[in-house]
């Protein structure tokens, strides 16, 4: 008989395979000039196709002219759901498509956002009904000065100001970034998942340790895992160098694949490790993706760049503190060993599978 807790557990794991199969959140990118009170909106294709029906004729291609012939439309959406305001109430919006460019290896369609005053709010809502995962990573400058932000469902609301920018804001700004990405980003959620399932093991590979002990091994497999992707995520963001994000994102995709497989077929032994820091390293490139396509060539701060990594290491954390006694606890359960990791493990090997595929193709 399957206990209460074990089938409450395993129904939320085998819904995150399944809902990573369906989701990934989207992102969008705004540059806001202070100087010129000017922006720019990108916003990808795939997104778009939610304002507008862009593949007019069905044959699953979305082509420049199909975007073009429905640019009204989409600039009337944009100017719903793009907000700029002083003290004297809204300011009255021209937006206006550009043309196409592109970020993380994706298609975006590039659009103006020129306002009839100087504004000093921004209210930020695209997708806001339909996505609430959506966000937009935004960068204000003055010429001299830059300011980078976050703002999605949770937080739609900016001070376009730089001035108001402290130190403390900045940090926090950052931290709370770093920890979203790591929350969303379902890829490096299940890689760390498989982590803590291979420290735990199942199927009679060995006793279950008691728990201090157990943590203490995890402890030194996370920190792998944290060397790894600090070193790269350094790498990438300070423009040293950077591969090609369709082959981290694809890599990224076959360590949850493998990470699974040696939960299930443990051929690292002991050295899970080992593991850890060889695809840290991978993921550390993932992870400096998004924040290093908004910074482009302006150099990255280096105290947004530490926060950023804090903020991963805490969203770590907490994954860890909240997962690891739970699945402690169940793994003296038959049903752990009999169903429950196989099943879990089985559909993480898939979905990493797929997105390998989907990445590399």
């Amino acid at each position: 008989m399957i206990g209460r807790k074990a089938r409450y557990l395993v129904v939320p794991l085998l819904l995150l395979c399944n809902f990573a199969f369906a989701h990934n959140a989207s992102t969008a990118f705004l540059y806001w000039n202070m100087d010129d009170s000017y922006g720019r909106l990108d916003v990808a294709i795939v997104d778009l196709q939610h304002l507008a029906l862009l593949d007019s004729n069905a044959d699953r291609k979305i082509l420049w002219r199909e975007i073009s012939d429905a640019s009204e439309k989409l600039e009337s959406s944009l100017d719903s759901a793009v907000t700029l305001s002083n003290d004297g109430g809204d300011c009255l919006l021209q937006i206006q498509l550009l043309g196409l460019t592109s970020h993380l290896d994706e298609n975006y369609a590039a659009f103006s956002v020129t306002p009839d005053c100087i504004p000093d709010q921004l209210d930020y809502r695209l997708l806001s009904d339909r996505d609430s995962l959506h966000k937009a990573l935004v960068s204000i400058s003055d010429g001299s000065q830059q300011r980078l932000t976050l703002l999605g469902a949770n937080q739609p609301r900016l001070d376009l100001s730089i001035g108001d920018g402290s130190t403390f804001s900045r940090i926090y700004s950052f931290l709370w970034q770093g920890m979203l990405h790591l929350w969303f980003g379902y890829d490096h959620m299940l890689f760390l998942l498989t982590l803590i399932l291979a420290a735990i093991g199942f199927g009679g590979q060995r006793e279950r340790a008691p728990l201090p002990e157990l943590m203490r091994d995890l402890a030194w497999i996370v920190t792998a895992f944290t060397v790894g992707h600090s070193l790269t995520l350094m790498v990438a963001a300070l423009g040293w160098w950077q591969p090609p994000l369709r082959l981290v994102e694809a890599l990224i995709a076959l360590s949850v694949s493998i990470a699974a497989l040696n939960v299930l077929y443990p051929f690292m032994g002991q050295h899970i490790h080992r593991l850890a820091l060889m695809f840290g390293l991978i993921h550390g490139f993932g992870f400096a993706s998004v924040l290093g396509d908004l910074l482009g060539d302006s150099g990255v701060p280096l105290l947004e760049l530490i926060s950023f990594n804090v903020g991963l290491e805490l969203a770590q954390l907490s994954v860890v503190l909240v997962l690891l006694p739970l699945l402690w606890r169940l793994a003296v359960r038959p049903a752990w060993q009999l169903w429950m990791v196989p099943l879990a493990c089985t559909g993480i090997l898939v979905t990493g599978l797929v997105w390998t595929i989907e990445r590399a193709l």
